[in-house]
């Protein structure tokens, strides 16, 4: 979904994504209620939203992980999963390798 991130300031682990109408709100919460629902994988893969607002998004920063060659094999497992589960618009740029403050375990991540 568009939109731009920037830092929370005074809060390193979280971000705001602002979008130009606040309808896109609404579009990319539903995309991440059905990533939750991907098979094999759970809310643990989805980004926290921890603040809507009109027009935004605070969410979790996650911090990037390099992945191996078995963690790349379940990156493409993922991303069928998503897609199994009617997640749009999941191109490799809305997937992340990482953490995040919540969860230290390097895992795929859906950010939007």
């Amino acid at each position: 979904m568009d939109g731009k991130v920037f830092e929370v300031q005074g809060n390193p682990n979280q971000v705001i994504k602002q979008f130009t109408m606040p309808k896109q709100v609404q579009n990319e919460l539903d995309n991440l209620a059905r990533g939750v629902k991907a098979e094999g994988f759970g809310p643990d893969n989805v980004v926290k939203v921890l603040q809507r607002g009109d027009g935004y998004l605070v969410k979790e920063r996650i911090t990037r992980v390099v992945a191996n060659d078995a963690q790349l094999l379940e990156g493409t497992k993922f991303l069928k999963a998503l897609d199994k589960a009617g997640v749009n618009d999941h191109r490799s740029r809305n997937v992340m390798f990482g953490t995040t403050e919540s969860n230290a375990t390097p895992r795929w991540i859906l950010i939007e």
